[in-house]
């Protein structure tokens, strides 16, 4: 899906544990950071309709039909 269909919220929070920083092997001083997803919508349109299929963490998936 490319990202004109679809968008979002997401924070990035950075990787400190030791363990999972080794299992990388960078030695170049670099960061290595997680994508956190909080919120995904994805729009289209069916027919006479604008649909948009929206997850929120801690919500779940709720879908809205426009016409």
């Amino acid at each position: 899906m490319s990202p004109p269909v679809w968008t979002g919220s997401a924070r990035a929070v950075e990787v400190t544990a030791p363990a999972v920083l080794e299992a990388f092997e960078s030695d170049s001083g670099s960061h290595l950071f997680r994508n956190e997803l909080t919120e995904v919508v994805r729009t289209r349109v069916e027919g006479d309709e604008l649909v948009m299929d929206a997850w929120r963490d801690g919500a779940g998936v709720r879908q809205i039909r426009r016409k």
